[in-house]
């Protein structure tokens, strides 16, 4: 028998197997019909339909869980399925985000694991009437969940209602704000930072006017005292009271001097100090920033070398360190202020990689406080950092850039329990100003015609003295426009104009600018109770010949217009 005949034989016999059953099929239901008759043959009919549809729906119903199930796994927002207060199903994120892995839902997870204590009662209600109620609400528009390791994270959460095998359950949707939430609170800080800085400015104009106004009138003091002393014998007995006046005068302009230097918002003006002496100036101003209850001891040696510092920020440094100090007493404690000069070698710049080699003042502030753990030390210098509610002042992180702006450094030691030390470093000037002993200025007299430009009647009375005891002869005018007049009348008269800035009807500034155009090569000198910062800057780089601070003496103001007049 051929292999084709073996092949045709085999698919015969399957033929009549299959032939046989159809047979066999076709007895059953003929006897099945003979049984229960047509009518229940069609309703088996009927049954058989439904079965094959519920068939059909139960996998279409599969094939869109698997689409749902897919669309949890891939979501790159934390999702569970809540049911009985229990978590029953998570994604990926899920894990990724609260550490919670299947084997912890096996186990079974309460949904207020997550919850805080202050929360829970809250969250209890919410789902019960989310359950209840078949709605989709947010469950908090902000709210604070406990991750597995316990760390808090800041999520907003929205609820739905599933069906979950066969029972209601809540499908919570969970996304990560934390860093949103941090950028926030930053940003707040920044603006209240700006509003400070704000109030700061307003209060700065308000400081250099107030300085102005107290120059002015400290020049009228200081103008009549010189000229009431010129006029007494040397061994007047009233010579000693007029000394004392004046030097009250030389104090209340240093006082105004600090007042302007606040007025400059913060620009940095550096110049030779003795911090030694600055700090004993200016230390009763920086104790009224503290408590009351705490001590104050100072180690100030005489004829330490001098720094190049700007006595604002210097003023600013001081005060904040002092405050940080005081708020680590709650009762009585002692804060020690101690200045030293060192020499900065080599070894100790490898353990400071800011630090400098060379000569050095170091400045030491330190208490015996409750001081600071290694985490809140290493952290000191971080931008917004505070160990208070609200801190006052500048933090440390200023203080730092402060004095890295002076080519200085600062290291701060400090244990829990043991106080705190902060160490300031400024380099030495290497050349030193020299320091004269006090000689009597030399007052110069000379010829001339000078026009007073000033709004106020008291200095314009002790200028008119002034000049006219040196020689000059004199024109006064009271406003700007009157200023321009007079130098329109008198071209190539005037020698000299002495010109101040805070004038009634014109700025100073515009005064010079027409005083300029009309003669050009008139000379003029800025007077003011302001600093040379600011406008009366800008009047100088257009080309004014000189600048004299309110409030100066008789010598300075012959010496100033000499100079002048000779160039």
């Amino acid at each position: 028998m051929t292999e084709e005949n073996i092949i045709l034989k085999e698919k015969c016999s399957d033929l009549e197997r299959q032939l046989e059953e159809i047979k066999k099929e076709s007895l059953y239901y003929k006897k099945l019909s003979e049984e229960t008759g047509t009518k229940r043959l069609r309703e088996i009919y009927e049954l058989s339909k439904l079965i094959e549809k519920h068939k059909k729906s139960k996998d279409i119903l599969q094939e869109s869980e698997e689409k749902y199930k897919n669309l949890i796994e891939l979501s790159p927002d934390p999702i569970a399925i809540i049911q009985n207060d229990r978590v029953q199903l998570i994604n990926p994120a899920y894990t990724k985000l609260f550490g919670y892995t299947q084997q912890d839902i096996t186990n079974g997870l309460s949904v207020y694991t997550h919850i805080r204590e202050e929360d829970k009662s809250e969250v209890r209600i919410l789902l019960e009437g989310v359950l209840l109620g078949n709605k989709t609400v947010p469950l908090k528009p902000v709210i604070n969940l406990v991750a597995k390791n316990k760390t808090i994270i800041t999520c907003e959460t929205s609820i739905s209602v599933i069906n979950f095998n066969g029972k209601p359950a809540a499908l919570v949707f969970i996304r990560d704000i934390t860093d949103r939430e941090k950028a926030g609170e930053e940003k707040a800080i920044l603006e209240t930072k700006l509003k400070e800085a704000r109030k700061i400015e307003a209060i700065a104009t308000l400081a250099g006017g107030i300085a102005h106004e107290f120059n002015n009138a400290l020049f009228t003091v200081s103008g009549s005292t010189e000229l009431l002393q010129m006029g007494l014998p040397d061994k007047d007995n009233y010579n000693k009271y007029i000394k004392i006046i004046t030097n009250s005068v030389r104090r209340m302009a240093s006082l105004t001097d600090k007042l302007l230097a606040y007025a400059q918002g913060g620009k940095y003006q550096a110049k030779p100090i003795s911090l030694c002496s600055y700090i004993e100036e200016t230390l009763p101003f920086i104790k009224s920033t503290i408590k009351e209850f705490i001590k104050v001891e100072m180690d100030l040696p005489k004829d330490m070398p001098e720094i190049m510092a700007d006595i604002t920020q210097m003023q600013l440094v001081i005060s904040a360190i002092m405050i940080n100090s005081s708020e680590a007493f709650e009762s009585k404690g002692c804060i020690r202020i101690s200045v030293r000069q060192v020499n900065i070698d080599k070894k100790y710049t490898n353990d400071f990689p800011h630090a400098k080699t060379g000569e050095h003042i170091c400045l030491t502030i330190e208490d015996d406080g409750k001081g600071m753990d290694e985490e809140v030390l290493s952290r000191i210098f971080d931008p917004f950092f505070s160990t208070k509610f609200q801190g006052r002042g500048l933090g440390m992180a200023a203080v730092y850039g402060i004095i890295r702006n002076h080519n200085g450094w600062v290291t701060v030691d400090s244990k829990t329990g043991k106080g705190t030390s902060v160490h300031i470093y400024l380099p030495v000037i290497k050349y030193q100003t020299k320091k004269y002993k006090n000689i009597e200025a030399k007052v110069y007299s000379g010829i001339g015609t000078i026009l007073i430009i000033e709004d106020e009647e008291l200095v314009i009375n002790v200028y008119r003295q002034m000049l006219q005891k040196l020689g000059y002869k004199i024109i006064e005018a009271k406003t700007g426009s009157e200023a321009i007049k007079i130098v329109e009348e008198q071209k190539g008269n005037i020698g000299l104009v002495l010109l101040d800035i805070g004038l009634q009807d014109m700025t100073g500034g515009n005064v010079f600018s027409m005083i300029k155009k009309i003669n050009p090569e008139q000379k003029v000198v800025v007077c003011s109770g302001y600093s040379i910062d600011g406008p009366v800057q800008k009047i100088l780089d257009e080309g004014a010949n000189g600048f004299l601070q309110k409030p100066f003496t008789l010598a300075v103001l012959s010496e100033k217009i000499k100079a002048v007049l000779a160039d």
